[in-house]
């Protein structure tokens, strides 16, 4: 078991941030599969899935089609090679007496902390893996429903390594990792419709929190910021009653100002749009203008002190066709 569980810390530690909705692209985990008979309620695996969190192995379950039946199926650890899976799966049939085999996930994301600890979003709830241990600090609990949520939504940490903000079933939470106290800052049904793809950041400084939020059926994304102590909520980019939505942000990482790319209309390939910055004042400045056929990926980063994007360029005959180039632009000239 001891063998299992280095096995996750080492990928984890050195895995690094995923981020939401500005991915470059899925990434692939392994997992252990136990196989069991569970029905589609899952009353049979919860025993065994609580025995695994117990003993410290990261653990969930998932609701899986085997030969066209619907079953809940436990999964366990996540690596970045299928060897580091099959060890871990002859370590777990081991130990709990159960049949294991290796698959695929993309239900996961991770958030590493300056190489200290770890922070895993999975379908069952959220891990801390810290000087080698796991241990589960949100639980989702019976209802299965953070599936394609977890991978969705990573978990953000703060400028001092103390909490945490997410995403999780219509709020926003923010969770001490020293008392694992945890508050809602921002639920839906009161500040807003759609916050699924909210994906809540840190200020530089954290005593700013940005996200995207979808006020009603018929607005656009907009980006908001409260403050972490979940006072003072408002927009900095209001796209209420419009056609435009804000596709990606980043906080600037020295100042209380968000890049983010918006786009505008209704394209049915939503790959980029204008670049733009804005402060908590709400006042707003275009960075690179959208052009006819031209735009910004919202694909984007912020290194040190300069920000990389890529400019696309699309077909005329096809906006799913286009091709990118890498730009850079330095920060403190903008």
């Amino acid at each position: 078991m001891k063998k299992f569980l280095a096995l996750i810390v080492l990928f984890n530690l050195s895995f690094g941030i995923v981020f939401a909705l500005d991915i470059y692209h899925s990434e692939q985990f392994y997992t252990v599969k136990i196989e069991n008979t569970c029905d589609i309620s899952g009353a049979g695996c919860f025993n065994l899935l609580d025995r695994l969190v117990k003993d410290g192995v990261m653990a969930f379950c998932v609701k899986d089609v085997h030969n066209g039946v619907h079953r809940v199926q436990i999964m366990a650890g996540m690596y970045d090679t299928v060897t580091g899976a099959k060890d871990a799966a002859t370590d777990i049939s081991a130990a709990y007496g159960v049949k294991c085999v290796v698959g695929e996930t993309y239900d996961l994301a991770t958030t590493s902390y300056k190489n200290r600890f770890s922070v895993i979003n999975t379908p069952g709830g959220i891990w801390l893996c810290e000087n080698g241990k796991f241990s589960r600090i949100f639980d989702y609990g019976k209802g299965l429903g953070g599936i394609t949520e977890s991978a969705d939504n990573p978990v953000d940490i703060s400028p001092s390594g103390n909490e945490i903000v997410f995403y999780f079933k219509g709020e926003i939470y923010k969770i001490n990792l020293e008392t694992c106290r945890n508050t809602i800052l921002v639920n839906s049904a009161i500040n807003g419709a759609a916050l699924a793809r909210s994906s809540p950041k840190w200020s530089y400084d954290g005593k700013h929190i940005a996200f995207l939020d979808k006020p009603t059926c018929t607005s656009g994304t907009c980006l908001k910021v409260i403050n972490s102590d979940g006072s003072d909520i408002k927009f900095i980019h209001d796209n209420r009653g419009k056609k435009e939505t804000v596709l990606s942000f980043k906080w600037d990482p020295e100042k209380d100002v968000v890049y983010f790319v918006d786009l505008s209309g209704e394209r049915r390939v939503p790959v980029g749009g204008k670049l733009l910055l804005a402060g908590l004042d709400g006042k707003e400045k275009t960075v690179i203008e959208a052009e006819k056929g031209s735009d910004v990926d919202r694909h984007f980063r912020i290194e040190d002190n300069k920000l990389i994007f890529s400019r696309n360029a699309y077909s005329q005959f096809d906006y799913g066709t286009y091709t990118s180039k890498e730009q850079t632009l330095v920060l403190s000239r903008l």
